[in-house]
């Protein structure tokens, strides 16, 4: 049985972030912190919709969690084609 969530699932409130941000979390279909922390700093500025300043928004947020950007350098490499 699919669960479709009428709100966002436990954990997974993107309340805060801008709605540049959140839309980026959506392009990338995004839908928790714990993917967002799989992600490298590297593969997120590679990405044309995503600046310097929604990559720093988005570490941020990270950061307020305890979590943060993996430092492998080939992460979500992938998404690219």
């Amino acid at each position: 049985t699919e669960i479709h969530w009428i709100i966002e699932p436990p954990g997974t409130s993107f309340d805060g972030l801008s709605v540049r941000a959140r839309n980026c979390m959506k392009l990338l279909d995004i839908t928790s912190w714990e993917q967002l922390s799989q992600w490298s700093k590297y593969s997120l500025l590679r990405i044309p919709e995503l600046g310097r300043k929604t990559v720093q928004e988005l570490t941020d947020a990270l950061n307020e969690r305890g979590m943060k950007l993996t430092t492998d350098y080939i992460a979500r490499k992938r998404w690219q084609s």
